[in-house]
């Protein structure tokens, strides 16, 4: 799944989920009969009601991140901060498996050369070099001399983009249309929500996974069969679990109101009378997400071997 695909299916997720997480506080307040929708109703006839309205999103601080993307596959453990578990390990156990594999090809200083003759790798890993197509600017193959050889494999995080999108929780009230101070439906309602942010401020979703994609995947499945053992059964079991939904835990956040002036020209906008409210907002990382391909180009690959 691109980030653009991936980034409308997690707003989706998270606002319907906001939504039930409304809905929820009121039920367990024992108000039973009040709907909460997504969008305004016709006020005619659908009785009390809340509407949760998503009216402004934006990056949060108010500056694209400018971090650079994440290496994952380094020895070190300290730069992965920000990045999920899951890829983490993965970049941590791919590391494992190119060391075991080429470090006796290494260069001096312990490292990894950046390409490897086919004939020196273990033969699943061979054949997948081989079945790929050479292109000596991006391919994963390239020649030197009458030898093949393979590049090392490069995994980085780009950081996703921190988006918080503030809400207004509006409360309909037919009582108070119908002139009945005494059977209102808006106060106590909002006032259900406000606590509710206070001892209930987040909510779990199950967001779509960033799958690993063809290309890794079928790279997982050579360079586990040729490294074996447990390492081999947990490239498998990471690539497996990153290709199955995971639960996200959300926080749900109460936010200063709404100077007077600025809520009033939401409320004109929308054609709507002045209506009790409660304001709050949600935030999340999306946009990001893993970059997988072959590693940089060796320029003098005739002098390997």
């Amino acid at each position: 799944m691109n980030p653009f695909a991936h980034t409308r299916a997690v707003m989706r997720l998270v606002h319907g989920q906001l939504v039930h997480w409304t809905r929820d506080l009121l039920l367990d307040a024992g108000i039973e009969g009040a709907g909460v929708f997504p969008g305004f109703q016709d006020e005619r006839t659908a009785g009390d009601h809340l509407v949760v309205m998503a009216y402004k999103m934006g990056p949060w601080p108010k500056l694209v991140e400018s971090d650079r993307p994440v290496n994952l596959v380094v020895r070190t453990e300290d730069r992965s901060a920000g990045v999920p578990r899951l890829w983490a390990a993965m970049g941590q156990s791919l590391r494992a498996a190119v060391d075991q594999l080429f470090d006796p090809l290494g260069a001096p200083g312990g490292r990894a050369l950046p390409a490897v003759p086919l004939a020196q790798m273990p033969p699943p890993l061979a054949a997948w070099y081989a079945a790929q197509p050479e292109d000596p600017e991006a391919g994963w193959t390239l020649r030197g001399g009458d030898a093949l050889y393979g590049r090392l494999p490069s995994l980085v995080w780009n950081r996703p983009l921190t988006v918080r999108t503030y809400y207004l929780i509006m409360a309909s009230d037919a009582a108070a249309r119908a002139g009945d101070p005494l059977d209102s439906f808006a106060v106590p309602a909002l006032g259900v929500i406000t606590v509710g942010l206070q001892l209930r401020r987040s909510f779990d979703v199950t967001l779509p996974a960033m799958d690993p994609g063809p290309e890794l995947a079928g790279y997982l499945g050579a360079i586990s069969a040729a490294v074996g053992g447990d390492l081999g059964a947990r490239l498998i079991e990471l690539r497996d679990e990153l290709a199955t939904p995971q639960v996200h835990r959300v926080n749900i956040m109460p936010v200063p109101d709404l100077p007077s002036d600025d809520f009033a020209t939401v409320m004109r906008s929308l054609n709507r009378p002045l209506q009790p409210a409660v304001h709050v907002a949600v935030q999340l990382g999306i946009g990001g997400g893993p970059s997988f391909g072959a590693g940089a180009a060796p320029q003098m690959v005739q002098s390997f071997g």
